[in-house]
């Protein structure tokens, strides 16, 4: 009994700094606001280089549990920090606050489905072992779903933390160069749309299509064998 009360206690303090970080930083993580103000962020990095690192890297691992503005912080660090060590802060930052989600809702939640329906989620499950990463990684790349949500429904699968942290971090390279790249032209840029030209959305989804092939090839194999 007190497990349980225990439990839920830390399930309402999380929530309660999901929340908490949403009202902070959800109105201020846009494009506009962020475009508005960032001679005054770049004077504040100049000064405060360290405390810039910290202070970013913080908002950043707040966005892969519920805050919005995953985007606007990978163009904003090529801005503020230049465009290759935005690519490592965005890659390491993101892939360590999406393993704290998808640990979280592990703990939660995830250990609690798989006891009671673990029979019901045999063929998911086992889906998940052998594919699990290519799907990842085409959600990390076409974010089709929220960072966060990927994060927690990930979570109550019985994927690895090594094959999460793995596809995720591989995942988030492509558009961590794309957008910190472009935010060195932040002067320039009025709207996020402009850097989604149709060559980079090309290219993202011919990523996401080689990352799916041997998903596909390997279903296609166990129909034709099963006819």
């Amino acid at each position: 009994m007190r497990r349980y009360g225990f439990q839920l206690g830390l399930l309402l303090l999380f929530l309660a700094g999901l929340v908490a970080g949403y009202i902070a930083w959800g109105d201020l993580l846009t494009f506009e606001v962020v475009r508005k103000h960032r001679d005054a962020l770049q004077l504040c990095v100049e000064r405060h280089y360290l405390f810039s690192i910290a202070l970013f890297s913080l908002v950043l691992i707040s966005t892969a549990f519920l805050v919005p503005g995953a985007l606007v912080l990978s163009i904003l660090s090529g801005f503020l920090f230049g465009v290759v060590r935005a690519v490592i802060l965005v890659d390491v930052v993101m892939t360590i606050g999406a393993a704290l989600a998808f640990l979280s809702s592990r703990y939660f939640l995830g250990n609690s489905i798989q006891k009671r329906f673990g029979s019901q989620l045999a063929a998911f499950n086992r889906e998940m072992e052998k594919h699990g990463p290519n799907y990842l990684f085409v959600l990390r790349i076409v974010p089709a779903l929220p960072f966060f949500l990927v994060n927690y429904m990930a979570g109550l699968t019985r994927m690895s933390l090594g094959k999460f942290v793995s596809a995720t971090s591989i995942g988030i390279l492509p558009g961590a160069f794309v957008y910190s790249y472009a935010g060195q032209q932040m002067a320039t840029i009025r709207t996020v749309e402009e850097i989604l030209s149709p060559r980079i959305v090309t290219a993202f989804l011919a990523l996401s299509f080689f990352a799916i092939l041997p998903v596909i090839i390997r279903h296609w194999r166990h129909f034709r064998s099963s006819r």
